[in-house]
């Protein structure tokens, strides 16, 4: 009986051993032959706050999952006025610390603004720099000082007009 309690345990083993084996080269393996630069599945590092064409959906999911925010700007002409704003808004919305939040996309197409973040997705089909710099405000993951000021600005005139003086 002790000898048959001894065999059952080594089988026991054995079949640990040998799951344990099989799991770590199929770990092995499929990290191995997943991996395929076709497949755009690597992440590219973004060197520019401003980018001048669409990026890849894994490097920008990548970013977004890191606290990032992408504003990309469809258009087939070109604002000035409107340009000279997107290219200044990577720095208003800075953190205190300069690092930088915000990433600007142009890219080719009917007009539209698309805004993508942890905290939700808005899309405009108004250049209006007011209005994209609101929904801005209210999906970039830190609020900078900027937002902070537009929202105690229209809180405080909010409450004076109901005041009757």
């Amino acid at each position: 009986m002790n000898m048959k309690t001894k065999h059952k345990q080594m089988m026991i083993a054995l079949v640990m051993v040998l799951i344990f084996g099989f799991s770590s080269i199929a770990f092995i393996a499929s990290s191995l032959g997943g991996q395929s630069s076709t497949t755009g599945g690597e992440i590219q590092p973004l060197t520019s706050s401003i980018i001048e064409d669409e990026i890849d959906f894994a490097t920008k999911n990548a970013y977004i999952q890191g606290g990032f925010t992408f504003l990309t700007y469809y258009s087939n002409g070109y604002d000035f006025q409107f340009d000279n704003f997107l290219n200044n808004l990577p720095q208003q919305t800075a953190l205190p610390s300069g690092q930088t939040q915000l990433f600007i996309v142009k890219a080719e197409g009917s007009t539209n603004i698309q805004i993508e973040s942890m905290t939700g997705f808005e899309s405009l089909n108004d250049t209006d720099s007011e209005k994209v710099f609101e929904k801005l405000c209210g999906l970039l993951s830190f609020t900078p000082v900027e937002c902070a000021l537009m929202t105690l600005n229209e809180t405080t005139s909010g409450i004076i007009e109901d005041v009757d003086i």
